[in-house]
């Protein structure tokens, strides 16, 4: 459990909005916390469209890896929107469709728009997996007959 106390800056603020500002924490997932009273204010269960006042104690029952701040190298993760074609995706396995022309890995001519960050976003903003260094992909392509 983490606790905030609301500044005077943020008062007055929707609670689903101070949530998103203060934690890279998808608004579906907000959504779900409020809704299960796993979000209370002053030690009560609190509506997503509720205001803040200033020093309004905030106590979040929320896992800890959204807390976690990114690193440099994988901070543009809660910001980058991934655009993926999966086809199909469960605990252990992802399987997308690869657009032609999008490069795979990062080199020095593209850096960002690659599968591999693609990927990483999207499971980053999902499921709150950092991706660890040396990360890799496993490619099998499909050839249709």
């Amino acid at each position: 459990m983490k606790e905030f106390i609301v500044g005077t800056n943020d008062a007055g603020q929707r609670l689903d909005r101070w949530l998103a500002k203060t934690l890279p924490l998808p608004a579906p997932l907000a959504q779900k916390y409020i809704r299960l009273k796993r979000v209370k204010l002053n030690g009560r269960g609190a509506k997503a469209g509720r205001a803040s006042g200033p020093g309004d104690l905030l106590q979040l029952y929320i896992n800890d890896e959204f807390f976690q701040t990114p690193t440099p190298e994988n901070a543009f993760l809660s910001l980058y929107q991934p655009k993926l074609t999966i086809l199909y995706e469960d605990e252990h396995i992802l399987l997308v469709d690869k657009r032609p022309g999008l490069v795979v890995h990062p080199d020095e001519t593209e850096r960002v728009n690659t599968l591999i960050t693609h990927i990483q976003a999207y499971l980053y903003q999902k499921k709150g997996v950092v991706p660890l260094p040396g990360g890799g992909l496993c490619p099998r392509p499909v050839q249709p007959y």
